[in-house]
């Protein structure tokens, strides 16, 4: 998926590489939520990525995170759509790594 949200905003591609690592060590926190079924963390987590996700180049990221945050307002845990998405982001999180990595 390469659209306009899949660019960063001007000046802010330096920071991409730290960004990258920040939502991989925030990965291993979101499969700790979802282990402990702490799915206000996953809500509260899923928010964040919302709001800051788009401007580092990470569009997909900010969808994923919008479905995650619903389903844990719609406290549709058991049915399989939250295990779902954070397998998402774990496949997204490893093309982006491949794409910044070169």
């Amino acid at each position: 998926m390469q659209n306009n949200t899949e660019k960063a905003v001007e000046g802010l591609e330096s920071f991409i590489p730290g960004f990258y690592k920040d939502r991989v060590a925030d990965y291993e926190q979101l499969k700790g939520f979802y282990e402990k079924k702490s799915y206000e963390d996953i809500k509260k987590l899923a928010h964040r990525w919302k709001g800051f996700c788009d401007p580092y180049g990470f569009g997909k990221l900010t969808i994923i995170s919008k479905s995650l945050e619903e389903e844990c307002e719609k406290h549709n845990i058991d049915q399989g759509t939250v295990q779902k998405l954070i397998n998402e982001v774990k496949d997204y999180l490893e093309i982006k790594g491949k794409e910044i990595e070169g």
